[in-house]
């Protein structure tokens, strides 16, 4: 039988003072930071292909007015009531002491007071349905994330 090659190892040492100990440095740091905004750029979406998804669901009409679309974004803001209302009446009933289930509350609380916030004050971010050619082109959608990216959004603030 034939002996198997050996395989060197030519794993220099290098000096942490090098240039070249700088350079692996920064490309490490380079990766991390790459990695980062990568995670965060896929989490932004999925939040947006979710809200696309709901919007989508109940897209229905032929044709949409501006007060039809913040009906809807209202819809959408409350969408966790009925939850917060089932653990307000879970949290009454006598049994375990605290609050039952108050991580979950207070996640629902914070995002429906952020939603809130965002449609009564600077403008809620939603899929411009007023736009006839964005709503065909809306109610064609594949529910794919790569598409997320042709429909035109719209902000749009709750009527006074």
């Amino acid at each position: 039988m034939p002996k198997a090659a050996k395989q060197k190892i030519t794993k220099k040492m290098i000096h942490p003072d090098s240039r070249k100990a700088s350079q692996l440095s920064r490309q490490e740091a380079h990766r991390d930071r790459m990695q980062k905004n990568k995670v965060k750029t896929s989490k932004g979406m999925q939040q947006t292909r979710s809200l696309l998804q709901w919007f989508h669901e109940r897209s229905s009409e032929e044709s949409y007015t501006h007060d039809d679309v913040c009906d809807l974004i209202a819809e959408y803001v409350s969408r966790f009531d009925e939850e917060l209302e089932e653990i307000r009446l879970a949290s009454t009933l006598k049994g375990r002491q605290g609050r039952p289930h108050a991580s979950r509350e207070d996640a629902l609380r914070m995002v429906k007071e952020k939603e809130e916030g965002m449609f009564t004050g600077p403008g809620f971010d939603a899929p411009d349905l007023t736009n006839a050619k964005n709503l065909l082109a809306f109610r064609a959608w594949d529910k794919k994330t790569e598409h997320i990216s042709t429909f035109k959004m719209a902000k749009f603030r709750r009527p006074a």
